[in-house]
């Protein structure tokens, strides 16, 4: 007997589970099946609207809830342009993150002191992280011009028991980096040390 082919699915077929899983906040779902739905049509801006939506709420959890809380009200008002307001909001979300972004380094450079690189570098050639920090900062500062050097050293600073030094870099930088998940890790890496020094580990 002849084998029975499985019929691809349909371009509306693939949309229709991707606004399923969208709606369901299923995002990785959604992705998988907006993509298929563009390999069928390239030009489908609902299609396109949709992947990019989906794409956002993997890559920044943490605005998920609000994106999907704008979009499930817009389709409730105008489901034809629900993804144009989720959309914007992206749009104007990433926008503010990228001012964020400007504005932590110019907060960084305005700081005076010994550049992070030479830090790292003297460091190499000091008896401990502590035995170079209390040095330096008895006459200046570490001079941080990067985000990522900022934390970089807050870490450091956490794991070598300066708790209330890293509270202080945390809560000065919080308008850049509040919406961080590195800064959320530093601060939960924070909290154990301190209640691990409190039991005197």
């Amino acid at each position: 007997m002849p084998k029975t082919q499985t019929a691809n699915p349909s371009f509306r077929s693939l949309l229709e589970r991707a606004e399923r899983a969208l709606s369901k906040a299923d995002f990785n779902a959604a992705h998988i099946f907006f993509r298929r739905a563009l390999s069928l049509k390239r030009d489908s801006q609902t299609a396109v609207g949709g992947l990019l939506i989906a794409d956002f709420c993997i890559k920044r959890g943490e605005f998920a809830d609000q994106i999907m809380e704008l979009y499930a009200a817009a389709r409730a008002l105008d489901p034809k342009r629900a993804k144009r307001f989720a959309l914007g909001m992206i749009e104007t979300i990433e926008a503010e993150e990228s001012e964020k972004s400007a504005a932590f380094e110019r907060f960084l450079s305005a700081q005076n002191g010994v550049d992070y690189n030479e830090f790292l570098t003297l460091l190499d050639n000091s008896p401990s992280f502590a035995d170079l920090f209390e040095k330096i900062t008895r006459s200046t500062n570490v001079f941080i011009s990067r985000k990522s050097d900022w934390f970089d050293f807050v870490e450091r600073l956490i794991e070598n028991g300066y708790i209330e030094i890293a509270y202080r870099f945390i809560e000065n930088a919080s308008p850049f980096v509040g919406a961080d998940d590195r800064a959320r890790a530093l601060l939960n890496k924070l909290r154990e040390k301190e209640a691990l020094i409190k039991k005197g580990g």
